[in-house]
């Protein structure tokens, strides 16, 4: 069975909510910083994440889906961490 499956992580892009239960990260820091606000940051901040913007994870998932080499393979969708 050609199987491939994707871990999508952190997506941002245009026309994102920044409340309610599918609020994201890099959108509730752009409304919060616009209004003057403090931005979020849990704990000590030094904690990393993974962002990719919604055209290059959508990208990811077409070269995934249409590549031989990625057939049974679980792919990681998201920044390159240095």
């Amino acid at each position: 069975m050609d199987t491939r499956i994707a871990r999508i992580f952190n997506t941002y892009g245009p026309r994102m909510r920044e409340d309610g239960a599918y609020a994201r990260a890099i959108s509730r820091f752009i409304i919060q910083a616009l209004n003057n606000r403090d931005v979020t940051v849990y704990e000590d901040g030094s904690q990393t994440r993974s962002f990719s913007f919604a055209s290059d994870t959508s990208i990811a998932l077409l070269l995934m889906l249409t590549s031989e080499r990625a057939e049974g393979e679980v792919l990681n969708v998201g920044n390159r961490m240095k």
